[in-house]
């Protein structure tokens, strides 16, 4: 935080050593923070503008040739409090520093499996100056979007892990539209690693963990790391994640979640369901007290009248399936089954359900349309809702189809588990077979461990995890 470590220049490394000032309109919008920085603040020893490509050379390829994946630089706003000595605009300072550190951190670079490559994988921290979110272009587009949750010393309390959460989904209405939102690292083996799970499941956040250690073999911690790991990644590591990032619910936008008796929401869409996090943020009420609200299907906004047409695989659903991940455990008002809503417009059905959550606590609701198809004569109604047991089982579902000359419905999905889906016919007893292949276009082997309950029409399939992925043909 004080830049650069004297041992490291030498003469064919110019620098220089400066003070920290802060521009006026930080001075106005909050003197006492830039006052107490000022009073504190150290001789920044800072490279000249020409030497930030080289540095960042140098230092990325040493990282990664320790085996460092890619990197998150912090205190990218100091730039702004140092541009005054580089007699250039500040823009352009931000400019060198941004191609240096972008261009450098392509040693981290790999292909996709379809042999693209990927963006370097770097994460912007302390980067929301209007400098840096200017330049913020398609590559190194990871950005933190919050203050920290927790500083080492300090006690952990709940009230700033409920904040990360509130602040991270309202500034993502905004930030996401051009820059992908970091909800910052957190701890696997903490009381609130779960919390912090369905959070950046919802969101799409990128997920990094900061546990010193994962606890004993047997002990409680190491349960609870391994459960909450494997509800966000699939047997091979690969990562159902939200096509979008996830955001704050219209109806959350401007309440105030950690001191009014409200459950704050969010919502991330995948691409043949949806997802909504529901959180109970009021850390400083009794423990145990429960708090009320609804979920609706136009909690989703790619559900709302006005935005339909974006999805063409969505927009003809005739009613959505809700399916609580936490009911009966931690959501005491939702049932452990399908609970069905209208589409909006459609009063056939109820529009919205109650929810009700303890203090720091939280539901994960996959949302998923009900899609209509005629087969062999029949009208068949569908929903896939993803895999069981995971935070955002919706965003493992890759493809669906129905296919009429076969009378099949085929649902793919990135990894085994038990599949859950809804499905309805006024013909149907159930399922005439389950068929599992390990790519499109073959009929695969016949799977018999599945279950179908014509009362509430769920059907789960209980696929094998041979680390790869599926397509389940449902046969009717």
């Amino acid at each position: 935080w004080r830049g650069i470590a004297k041992e490291l220049f030498k003469e064919e490394t110019p620098a220089m050593e400066m003070r920290a000032i802060h521009s006026a309109g930080l001075r106005e919008i909050n003197p006492e923070w830039c006052a107490t920085w000022e009073k504190n603040s150290y001789n920044y020893r800072v490279l000249m503008l020409d030497q930030f490509a080289k540095f960042f050379k140098a230092y990325f390829d040493c990282m990664a040739s320790w085996g460092a994946a890619g990197v998150k630089v912090d205190n990218q706003g100091s730039l702004e409090l140092l541009a005054h000595a580089f007699n250039v605009p500040q823009m352009e300072v931000a400019r060198y520093f941004r191609d240096a550190m972008e261009d450098a951190a392509k040693v981290f670079q790999k292909s996709s499996p379809d042999g693209e490559e990927e963006a370097p994988p770097v994460m912007n921290c302390m980067s929301c100056t209007s400098d840096q979110l200017f330049l913020a272009g398609s590559d190194a587009v990871w950005w933190r979007t919050s203050d920290d949750r927790w500083f080492p010393g300090e006690l952990d309390p709940a009230r700033p892990a409920a904040q990360l959460i509130w602040a991270n989904a309202v500034n993502a209405v905004w930030l996401s539209r051009f820059v992908w939102p970091d909800w910052d690292m957190f701890r696997v083996c903490e009381w609130h690693g779960p919390l912090h799970a369905a959070a950046h499941s919802v969101s799409g956040a990128p997920v990094y963990i900061s546990d010193m250690s994962l606890g004993g073999e047997n002990s409680p911690e190491r349960a609870q790391a391994v459960a909450v790991l494997a509800a966000l990644f699939t047997s091979s590591g690969e990562r159902p994640c939200v096509a979008r990032p996830g955001m704050a619910t219209l109806d959350s936008m401007f309440l105030n979640p950690l001191d009014d008796r409200v459950l704050f929401k969010m919502w991330g869409i995948n691409a043949f369901n949806a997802v909504i996090g529901v959180f109970n943020l009021q850390s400083e009420v009794t423990t145990g007290e429960f708090t009320d609200g609804t979920v609706d299907v136009c909690d989703v906004h790619e559900f709302l009248p006005a935005e339909m047409g974006a999805h063409p695989g969505l927009d003809a659903a005739t009613g959505y399936v809700l399916r609580s991940m936490q009911a009966p455990k931690c959501t005491k008002t939702l049932p452990d089954g399908p609970i069905l809503l209208s589409s909006p417009g459609q009063p056939s059905l109820p529009s919205k359900v109650p929810v009700t959550l303890q203090s720091m606590n939280f539901d994960v609701i996959s949302v998923a349309p009900i899609l209509e198809a005629e087969l062999a004569g029949s009208v068949f109604r569908f929903a896939a809702v993803g895999l069981n047991g995971m935070y955002n089982g919706g965003a493992a579902v890759t493809s669906l189809s129905f296919t009429p000359e076969n009378r099949a419905i085929s649902v793919g999905i990135m990894d085994g588990g038990e599949l859950i889906c809804w499905l309805s016919s006024d013909t149907l007893e159930k399922p005439a077979s389950v068929w599992l292949s390990a790519g499109e276009g073959s009929k695969g082997e016949l799977c018999t461990d599945w279950d179908y309950e014509w009362r509430t029409r769920w059907l789960k399939i209980r696929v094998p995890k041979d680390k790869h992925s599926w397509v389940v043909i449902v046969e009717l």
